[in-house]
């Protein structure tokens, strides 16, 4: 059996029936932020590209942080 611990929880991944995203959610928007910054820095317009995540509320994060363009 093989157990992940996830915010002081350990999750059964036998358990998970479908495909299920596990993230740092601090770390991601530190990310965000940080390719936001290098973009702006250097003049770039920053694309991300979204069919990896295909996640509304990781969509939000992106929007919240400044980004106002996509690639899909």
């Amino acid at each position: 059996m093989i157990n992940f611990k996830v915010a002081e929880k350990y999750i059964n991944m036998k358990r998970i029936k479908q495909p299920t995203l596990f993230l740092d959610k601090n770390r991601c928007l530190d990310n965000i932020n940080q390719m936001v910054q290098k973009a702006r820095r250097h003049g770039l317009i920053f694309r991300p590209h979204f069919k990896t995540h295909q996640s509304a509320e990781i969509g939000n994060w992106f929007r919240a942080a400044g980004t106002d363009k996509i690639a899909v």
